[in-house]
């Protein structure tokens, strides 16, 4: 027998609130205890490279399928491969929020992780970035309210996000502020206006989904990123894998305290 549980979020995305209808068995139900009493570490990355490489870092994660998403969980770690544009991303991480919670955990921090576009001229291909703060260049409600661009009804431009894991790294690396939307950036025009609208360093596709969700219910995310293009596609496909790699090493040091 199945049973409807409908999970209001309480983030929303794009002024359209966003629901969660998960149908479950009561067996389902009655075993919702992955995480019981852990705090937890969720994990949100968009491509399948991206997605494998974290995977690679773990020791034979336990697949779990709830609700028609997919978790992969080893000890108080859960990832989950979110899909590529900010919708995916927020619809994703409201849905590893909801099944931690629902498993007896609590999501006590977000890591996004990825390869992004280089907006910043000093940046190499492969080099490894902390963000500190993310904007979602391309929200525009300007038109219809008092509002800039990138600027939410609630007066914020910048998402803040968790830096503490470039000061537990044992290498110096440099922070980025990020800026997310729903677009491979590859027109130097464009390019430009970013940079000179919000000083941003890198670029991607998902960043602003996860940490706006992630805000909306008081989680802090941390954002570690690599290099893979300076917004040039046949670059891209050229220095994907080798920037996957170099996040691969980062991710190790990371994950060791919440093995």
């Amino acid at each position: 027998m199945l049973t409807f549980v409908i999970a209001r979020s309480e983030a929303t995305w794009q002024s359209m609130d966003c629901f969660v209808l998960l149908a479950m068995t009561r067996e389902e139900i009655s075993s919702m205890n992955e995480f019981r009493g852990q705090k937890v570490l969720g994990i949100v990355v968009a491509m399948p490279e991206e997605f494998d490489a974290v995977l690679a870092t773990l020791d034979r994660p336990k697949k779990v399928e709830h609700g028609g998403r997919t978790f992969y969980c080893q000890g108080n770690i859960c990832v989950i491969n979110s899909g590529v544009g900010q919708i995916d991303a927020a619809s994703a991480t409201e849905a590893l929020l909801w099944f931690v919670r629902h498993q007896g955990g609590e999501v006590q921090k977000i890591l996004n992780v990825g390869v992004v576009g280089a907006l910043n001229k000093n940046l190499k291909v492969g080099q490894a970035l902390v963000v500190e703060k993310v904007v979602h260049y391309d929200f525009d409600i300007s038109a219809g309210w008092d509002r800039k661009v990138g600027e939410y009804s609630d007066g914020r431009i910048f998402f803040p996000t968790d830096v503490t894991l470039a000061e537990n790294l044992d290498e110096e690396i440099q922070l980025a502020t990020l800026a997310s939307g729903d677009k491979f950036l590859a027109e130097p025009e464009k390019i430009n206006q970013i940079v000179e609208q919000f000083g941003a360093d890198i670029c991607d596709m998902e960043g602003a989904a996860v940490v706006r969700v992630a805000d909306r219910h008081g989680v802090p995310v941390a954002m570690v990123k690599t290099v893979s293009d300076g917004g040039d596609c046949s670059e891209f496909d050229a220095n994907v894998l080798s920037a996957i790699d170099n996040l691969k090493r980062i991710l190790k040091i990371i994950l060791k305290e919440w093995k």
